[in-house]
């Protein structure tokens, strides 16, 4: 408090101060091993919530290439329906600050998708991130 010219203290209104908590989302895709003609690999979605507040139910797209097939879908707490390229997953609220991950094993049948990335979204309510793998479909036969 201050004087004020009557000599009384004058109180001076308090700051307020607002937080705001927010979930936000960050998506990257993985691949553990060579995509090429032939070979299974395991690809993994790691959806992460960078944010200062949980995320609601989430929603994992993990969007196939022609020529790659999906071998087999991950168990809980994810449930996933696979359809047309796209693998569409669902689960639980994370919390801030924590990372989960989707893996699904493929297998390269064809090369029609030779050179191109596997792409991955994620959702939750209005919040929204999109990823793709630093590996591409390799163009031939796997080195042995």
């Amino acid at each position: 408090p201050s004087a004020s010219p009557t000599g009384e203290p004058t109180l001076l209104p308090t700051p307020r101060v607002t937080v705001k908590v927010t979930a936000k989302l960050g998506v990257a895709v993985q691949v553990g091993s060579a995509l090429g003609l032939g070979l299974t690999a395991t690809v993994t979605v790691a959806v992460s919530d960078p944010g200062t507040a949980a995320t609601g139910p989430l929603t994992a797209s993990l969007t196939l290439p022609s020529g790659i097939s999906l071998v087999t879908l991950p168990s809980s707490p994810w449930s996933c329906q696979t359809g047309s390229g796209t693998t569409t997953c669902t689960r639980p609220a994370i919390a801030a600050g924590t990372t989960t991950d989707l893996s699904l094993s493929v297998l390269v049948l064809n090369l029609s998708s030779c050179g191109d990335p596997l792409s991955a979204t994620a959702t939750s309510g209005s919040l929204s991130a999109a990823g793709s793998s630093p590996e591409q479909v390799q163009c031939g036969a796997p080195l042995l």
